[in-house]
């Protein structure tokens, strides 16, 4: 899904930098209002279109994943791992630290979500009695 590299470096090159700002200027404000990073995100995204939902409704019409077996917190992780990232180090993420998440956790992870809802699908698996069964 070349998608969700493109759409995580366009996200890492517009708000590297403002992420560095706000992680730097939070620590007093969450304090003083009993709010956490969870409020904050909730109030920015509000308004906001899911920018995974049409990559993942174009990867279903393909016939790639099966829309039930990616849950909220699936489409959300891979713009997660980059907030984190970019708060962390203060700095736009690296394109290799991209890919790694979008190769290696995103992708694997829905995978092995459209293979456990096929297997969920057609019901437990009936063991042969083999030669150990007779």
């Amino acid at each position: 899904m070349l998608t969700h590299w493109i759409v995580l470096s366009d996200v890492n090159k517009k708000r590297a930098g403002v992420v560095a700002l706000i992680g730097v200027g939070l620590g007093a404000y969450f304090e003083e209002t009993g709010t956490s990073f969870a409020d904050l995100r909730t109030a920015f995204a509000a308004g906001y279109p899911s920018v995974m939902a049409p990559i993942l409704e174009r990867a279903a019409a393909r016939g790639e994943i099966e829309p039930d077996a990616v849950t909220a917190r699936m489409a959300d992780l891979p713009f997660d791992l980059i907030r984190h990232e970019m708060l962390m180090t203060r700095r736009p993420v690296a394109k290799a630290t991209i890919e790694e998440i979008v190769d290696t956790i995103f992708l694997p992870l829905v995978a092995r979500a459209v293979t456990l809802s096929h297997e969920r699908a057609r019901g437990p698996r009936r063991r042969s009695a083999g030669p150990r069964g007779r």
